[in-house]
């Protein structure tokens, strides 16, 4: 079986990481590892080396400094740790090709690490920090056709999840847009030429139990982690 590491956050002198990714994994038998916070390459290549994919996991907000912009008051609190420990375990994975799966915050990371720019709090909001209903689709967003995301889900539209305030504004060098939603914020992007540099701004692990979708971009991560 092969070997998933996934980000966490830090709450309290505790590595923290909620079920639903971890239970993805399992669900497309993969083996999945919470790494710990540092931000120590050497520590993270070796982690890297004695695995087979990565997933970028959701949280707080990117530090605005990281991409260029001052922080604004709506700006979240700053995790430096997990900024450093993502953004130098997303250029690894990069260089070394490993298969890397972006969630939410995840997602924007990937972005930022590539040059691209956040929206420090997306217009309408209210329509995309969704709380209320984490597992459930709550709107839909456009697929593009011809895409790697197209090609896994084989649909040009499908209802997602949300849970978010900031979002993709400048797109990062290289990455091509792949998934919109109906105010036109970016979704979803790829990275053509690797084996699966691929995120999305919702959260399909916690869709996974309940929608085939979700299923259909977990598969898609793990057939790509073995090279199929």
């Amino acid at each position: 079986m092969k070997k998933i590491l996934i980000t966490p956050y830090e709450d309290r002198s505790r590595f923290c990481l909620h079920s639903d990714y971890m239970n993805a994994v399992l669900g497309e038998k993969g083996l999945s590892y919470v790494l710990p916070q540092t931000a120590d390459e050497e520590i993270l290549k070796a982690y890297l080396e004695g695995a087979d994919g990565l997933i970028l996991s959701g949280g707080g907000d990117v530090e605005p400094a990281l991409y260029g912009e001052e922080r604004t008051p709506l700006c979240g609190e700053a995790e430096p740790e997990r900024d450093k420990m993502e953004f130098a375990l997303c250029r690894l994975a990069l260089e070394m090709d490993m298969p890397t799966f972006g969630i939410c915050r995840g997602f924007q990371v990937m972005n930022c690490v590539l040059g691209g720019t956040l929206y420090q709090h997306v217009p309408m909001a209210e329509n995309h920090d969704r709380c209320d209903l984490p597992k459930d689709a709550v709107h839909t967003v456009s697929i593009m056709e011809g895409s790697r995301l197209h090609d896994i889900l084989r649909k040009t539209e499908t209802g997602v999840n949300s849970r978010h305030h900031q979002g993709v504004k400048k797109l990062g060098q290289g990455l091509v847009a792949t998934a919109f939603a109906q105010d036109g914020l970016t979704e979803g992007f790829e990275l053509p030429g690797k084996r699966f540099f691929l995120g999305v701004q919702w959260h399909p692990e916690s869709m996974y139990a309940k929608y085939e979708d979700a299923r259909k971009l977990f598969a898609a991560f793990m057939a790509a982690v073995k090279g199929q």
